[in-house]
C-alpha cells in the first residue's frame, strides 16, 4: 500500500473510532447519572499537565485550557469506571491536543514509527522552554520567567527529536508521546476545531456585559433577582467542575514548576494522592445548588480549600490572592476581604502578645482596663488561642512551623465581612483579664505589617566607635556608606546591621565594602526545563561580587537576625556568613529565598497566587540561616519595650 493511501486508510479507521466513541459517550449520558469518576479525574489531571506544559503543538494557541479541562471533567462523570472505558475517553478527549499520543498498559514505549507522522531532517525541532515559571511583571516590571515554543536545533540538554517519552497516568496506564517533534503535526485540525467549538459553550466570564462600558460606568444592568454586583456573571452559577479545573490547575504547575517539590518529600504517589485528597474536599464542601444567597459562600469554600492545599508545602513566598483576577477582557471582582485587627501583636517565647495599638501606645480599653505592651493574648471570640491556632494554622502557607505562626498575626484574622467585630481578651502580667472589641474595617495594612519600628536614619552612632546600621532605612544609598567609611576610617571600632527588618534596595551594594577580596552572593539559581516532573532542570546563576572601595579591614561586624530576615534579607544574611563578613546574632531567618512569580491563571478567572521560581542551593529552604551566636528576645524584656538581641551584642562590645 502507497503511503498515501495508507495515512488515508488509517485516518478513516481513526474517524470510525472516535465516532464510535462519541456514541458510547451518548449512549453513557443517556442511561446513567452523573457521578464521581476519581480515577477517571485524577488521570485527566495527570493528561492535561503534559498536553499543556510539555506538548509542542503550536495548534493549541486558540484552545481555552480551563473551558477544555472543565468539559473533560464534566463529560467524565458519564464514563464507566473501569481500565478500558477510561482509556477509551482520554484517547477521544486528549487526541486532538497531542495527535502522537499513545496509551498502552506498559511502561515501555511502542515503536516510534507506529505513530509519528513523516518528519524532516533538519535537525530542529519544536519543543517547550521554562524560564522559572510565571511572571514577575507584577512585583518588578520585569518578565524575565517565560514559558513558550522554541524552533531550535536539539542538544546533550533538550529532548530527543521525534521520540516517545513515557508517563504514569494511572496504574496499569502510561502515556507516550513526543515532547520534540521536527515538524507540527495538521492531522487532526479538524477534530481539533471541532473541539474548540464544543468548549467554547462554556461561559466562565466574569461580567456578560462589555468591559469597557462597565470600567467607564456608562452602562448599567437591569436590576433583577440574579443581578450580583451590579450585573448577571456567569462564573457564580458554575458547577464543580469549574473548582476542579482550577485545583487541577495549580496542582500541575507545582507538581512540574515548584523547585522544592522533591526536597519537601512528594513523590509522585503522594502528589496524586494530595489531589484527590482535595478533589474530596471540593465534592464534599461545596454545594451545586445554584441560589443567589449561596454563591459567594461556594467562592469563599473553595478559597479556604486552595489555602489549604498550598498550605501543604513550605512556601514563606506562597500568597492566595482573597480576590477573583481576571485579564484584561474580564471585570475584578471581590468576593473574600482579608481583614485585620488594629492590635498590632507579636509572638514572643511562643505566645502571642499585644505591641501596643499602631500607634505604639497602650490601649485603654475604657470598662475593662489597659492593654500593655506583652500582655498575653487568651482568646479571640471566645475561642481559645490554642484552639484558634489548631484551625488556623492549616490555612497558612509558611516555610517552617515559627514562621507559620508569625504569619497566622496577619494572615489568620480574614473574614468575609467588612464589619466584623473581633473580641480579643488578654492577660495582663499580674493576671487580670481585659476584654477589648475591634471594628477590622478600620485596619492599616502598612503599620500592621511593621514588626519593628524603621529607623529612618540609616547609620547611627552609638559611642565609643560603635555604630549601628539600619539596613531597611529609607535613606540608604551605597556612596553615603561609601563616604562614611572614608571620614571615619580611623574611628570606627564596630558595625551592628539590623537585618531583622525589609532590607533597602541598595542594601546588598554596601557588602562588598566589608572585604578586601571579591565575595560570593549566596548560591542561589534560576531553573531552564525542558522535561517534565522536574526531570534534567538546568540551574544557573552565581554570582560574584567584586570588592569595593574604600573597604574595611579587621573590624568587627555583627548582624542581628531572626524569622523576619526572608527573601532579599535572607540573601543577605546568608551573603554575610558564606563570606565571613560579620558574626550573626539572634535565632534563624524565615528559610525562604528567590525570586516571586505571580501565577496568573487569569483565563479561568479564579484565585492567583504566587510562589518561589528559583532554588536556594545552600540548603536553607524551610530551615533558615542560623546564627553564630542564638539570643532570643524574652518576654520579660519584650514588656520593659527592651530589645534583647541588641543589648547582648552592645554588651559583648562594651
Amino acid at each position: 500500500m502507497k503511503s498515501t493511501s495508507r495515512r488515508q486508510f488509517l485516518s478513516f479507521i481513526f474517524f470510525l473510532y472516535l465516532f464510535s466513541c462519541t456514541q458510547v459517550t451518548a449512549e453513557n449520558k443517556k442511561n446513567r447519572i452523573p457521578a464521581v469518576n476519581r480515577n477517571l479525574e485524577s488521570a485527566i489531571a495527570n493528561m492535561y499537565g503534559y498536553a499543556r506544559y510539555f506538548n509542542p503543538n503550536k495548534q493549541l494557541s486558540k484552545l481555552n485550557w480551563d473551558k477544555f479541562l472543565m468539559y473533560a471533567l464534566r463529560e467524565s462523570q458519564y464514563i464507566p469506571e473501569n481500565k478500558d472505558s477510561i482509556r477509551i475517553f482520554l484517547e477521544k478527549t486528549f487526541r486532538p491536543l497531542i495527535p502522537d499520543m499513545q496509551l498502552t498498559k506498559e511502561s515501555q514505549s511502542p515503536p516510534v514509527q507506529s505513530v509519528l507522522t513523516k518528519k524532516n531532517n533538519s535537525g530542529k525541532a519544536w519543543f517547550y522552554r521554562h524560564y522559572g515559571f510565571g511572571s514577575q511583571k507584577l512585583y518588578t516590571g520585569k518578565d524575565n520567567f517565560y514559558s513558550k515554543i522554541v524552533y531550535e536545533e536539539g542538544n546533550d540538554q533538550t529532548p530527543a527529536i521525534d521520540s516517545l517519552y513515557s508517563y504514569k497516568i494511572l496504574n496499569d496506564l502510561y502515556l507516550h508521546y513526543p515532547i520534540a517533534v521536527s515538524e507540527q503535526n495538521k492531522q487532526y485540525n479538524k477534530e481539533l476545531k471541532n473541539l474548540i467549538k464544543t468548549i467554547d459553550t462554556i461561559d466562565i466570564r466574569i461580567t456578560k456585559y462589555p468591559f469597557i462600558k462597565v470600567l467607564y460606568k456608562s452602562f448599567r444592568a437591569p436590576k433583577n433577582t440574579n443581578d450580583l454586583y451590579g450585573s448577571y456573571m456567569p462564573i457564580f452559577h458554575q458547577d464543580k467542575s469549574l473548582f476542579k479545573a482550577n485545583l487541577i490547575e495549580r496542582w500541575n504547575i507545582i507538581k512540574h514548576f515548584y523547585p522544592y517539590l522533591k526536597e519537601e518529600g512528594f513523590t509522585d504517589e503522594k502528589m496524586n494522592q494530595l489531589l484527590l485528597t482535595y478533589l474530596n474536599k471540593i465534592d464534599e464542601n461545596i454545594t451545586n445548588e445554584f441560589a443567589e444567597e449561596n454563591l459567594k459562600e461556594r467562592f469563599v469554600s473553595f478559597f479556604y480549600i486552595l489555602k489549604e492545599f498550598m498550605a501543604n508545602f513550605r512556601d514563606g513566598h506562597a500568597i492566595e490572592y482573597t480576590n477573583i483576577t481576571g485579564n484584561s477582557k474580564m471585570m475584578v471582582t471581590y468576593l473574600s476581604v482579608s481583614q485585620h485587627p488594629l492590635i498590632a501583636l507579636d509572638f514572643i517565647e511562643d505566645t502571642i502578645v499585644s505591641r501596643f495599638d499602631l500607634e505604639g501606645k497602650n490601649i485603654n480599653t475604657g470598662d475593662t482596663g489597659i492593654i500593655k505592651r506583652g500582655d498575653r493574648l487568651v482568646s479571640v471570640n471566645s475561642i481559645p488561642v490554642d484552639s484558634l491556632l489548631s484551625m488556623k494554622l492549616k490555612y497558612i502557607t509558611s516555610s517552617n512551623d515559627i514562621t507559620r505562626k508569625d504569619r497566622f498575626l496577619t494572615d489568620g484574622f480574614s473574614t468575609e465581612k467588612k464589619d466584623s467585630v473581633f473580641r480579643f481578651v488578654f492577660e495582663s502580667s499580674t493576671g487580670d483579664h481585659i476584654e477589648f472589641d475591634n471594628n477590622v474595617a478600620d485596619r492599616s495594612w502598612g503599620k500592621i505589617l511593621k514588626t519593628y519600628t524603621k529607623k529612618n536614619k540609616f547609620i547611627n552612632n552609638l559611642g565609643n566607635g560603635i555604630y549601628y546600621i539600619a539596613l531597611s532605612s529609607d535613606s540608604l544609598k551605597e556612596k553615603t556608606f561609601s563616604d562614611f567609611i572614608s571620614s571615619h576610617s580611623n574611628s570606627i571600632k564596630a558595625l551592628i546591621f539590623e537585618l531583622r527588618e525589609y532590607p533597602a534596595p541598595e542594601a546588598a551594594d554596601i557588602l562588598p565594602h566589608l572585604s578586601a577580596d571579591s565575595i560570593r552572593w549566596g548560591n542561589y539559581k534560576l531553573p531552564t526545563r525542558y522535561f517534565p516532573n522536574q526531570e534534567y532542570v538546568i540551574w544557573t546563576g552565581d554570582e560574584m561580587m567584586p570588592a569595593k572601595q574604600p573597604s574595611l579591614k579587621n573590624i568587627p561586624c555583627y548582624a542581628l537576625i531572626d524569622k523576619n530576615a526572608v527573601s532579599y534579607g535572607e540573601s543577605i544574611v546568608n551573603t554575610l556568613k558564606k563570606n565571613k563578613l560579620a558574626t550573626l546574632v539572634g535565632t534563624n531567618t524565615s528559610g525562604t529565598n528567590g525570586d516571586m512569580s505571580h501565577i496568573d491563571l487569569h483565563d479561568i478567572s479564579m484565585f492567583d497566587f504566587v510562589m518561589t521560581v528559583g532554588k536556594d542551593l545552600d540548603g536553607y529552604h524551610s530551615v533558615g540561616v542560623s546564627p553564630d551566636i542564638q539570643v532570643k528576645q524574652t518576654l520579660e524584656d519584650y514588656r520593659k519595650g527592651k530589645d534583647t538581641v541588641f543589648e547582648y551584642v552592645k554588651k559583648l562590645l562594651e
